[in-house]
């Protein structure tokens, strides 16, 4: 199983069990109550890196977010 890292595509599953792709911007880290990975949507990490700037990113809980597979 590989680490997630700053800008390892994820998969992760939201509040209502849906399952979505994201750009991680952080490996696992300590939340304020929870283990965390930031994440950024595709669109965002593209913009960014075509801007210059840092992905506008959100906190996601770490039990939720999972390597995506990219072997296809």
């Amino acid at each position: 199983m590989s680490a997630i890292e700053r800008g390892a595509q994820v998969i992760v599953r939201t509040v209502d069990n849906r399952i979505e792709m994201r750009r991680a911007t952080s490996g696992v880290i300590e939340g304020d109550d929870f283990l965390v990975v930031w994440v950024c949507t595709e669109e965002e990490w593209t913009s960014a890196a075509a801007m210059r700037r840092d992905p506008s990113a959100f906190p996601w809980p770490a039990r939720d977010v999972d390597m995506a597979n990219t072997n296809k």
